[in-house]
């Protein structure tokens, strides 16, 4: 799915494409609506209605049935869990999400932190920066046990993404590469089949395909590398609760502006300054 970040007409707020399926994604109601969408972000049901249409129509996960005089979206396979505390419904999605992921480097495998640091090796426990949605789960930071953070500084925590510090104890597993990382950096149109060279071999169970090339390495084998288990969230600043940071946004010739949200986090600099000087 392309990134897109879209200037809304009522000059209200931007949102991604992410933050979209990320809410459908939820678990907080088994189906979503122009109007609930416009509600939770804060846009017109106009736009929340162009903006869900367009990702039915581009994505393979939403979906859309109609009920009643409505358009209702959803995302097949989510588990709806019960009441509306964001909170427990994103650190639910963050356990869900980070048990038995693949959490090796990409040019080390076998252990979760670069050995010149570590290294962490299966049965040993590590310590995650997580942020994002339910359904679009990032990690930034890796730590070693003894280097875990016991909370996130303000000035890391953002209103519109969650933010989290999760633990968990690492163990091996075969696998191949080529399951868990991004193989395609220059985009979605990159032909991996090029790169690697496929040739097919017959052999006495069938027709099999031989990898090859000079990239063999995305799709090598390696019989320790490391997943996460026993998931834990340490810490938890949910989406919503942190601060409303900075946005800045282009006007129509290119020049770049100033959103309304950086006037009002001017102003309130100033108030606060004058409180602290009085």
């Amino acid at each position: 799915m392309a990134h897109r970040i879209l200037t809304m007409a009522d000059s209200r707020r931007s949102v991604t494409d992410e933050e979209i399926v990320g809410l459908i994604k939820s678990g907080r109601r088994p189906v979503w609506t122009s109007s609930s969408v416009a509600e939770e972000f804060d846009i017109t049901r106009q736009t929340a209605h162009a903006r869900l249409k367009q990702l039915e129509d581009e994505s393979t996960e939403v979906m859309s049935m109609n009920v009643g005089q409505a358009t209702a979206y959803y995302v097949t396979g989510i588990e709806v869990l019960p009441g509306d505390n964001i909170k427990e419904q994103h650190r639910h999605s963050i356990i869900q999400s980070y048990s038995d992921r693949f959490v090796g480097l990409e040019s080390e495998p076998w252990t979760a932190i670069h050995p010149n640091d570590g290294p962490a090796e299966g049965g040993d426990k590590i310590q995650l920066f997580v942020e994002g949605v339910p359904g679009e789960w990032n990690h930034k930071n890796q730590y070693l046990w003894e280097n875990r953070r016991e909370e996130l500084q303000d000035a890391e925590i953002s209103n519109r993404r969650t933010q989290a510090l999760v633990s968990g104890k690492l163990y091996e597993k075969p696998t191949t590469l080529i399951e868990h990382i991004d193989y395609s950096p220059y985009g979605p149109d990159w032909d991996l089949e090029k790169h690697i060279g496929i040739n097919k071999i017959e052999t006495e169970m069938g027709t099999a395909l031989l990898a090859t090339g000079v990239k063999r390495h995305w799709i090598q084998p390696w019989n320790d590398a490391v997943f996460l288990t026993d998931v834990e969230v340490d810490w938890i600043s949910p989406q919503g609760e942190g601060q409303e940071l900075p946005v800045w946004g282009f006007d129509a010739s290119g020049d770049e502006v100033e959103n309304e949200l950086i006037e009002e986090a001017k102003e309130t600099a100033v108030e606060d300054l004058e409180e602290d000087t009085e």
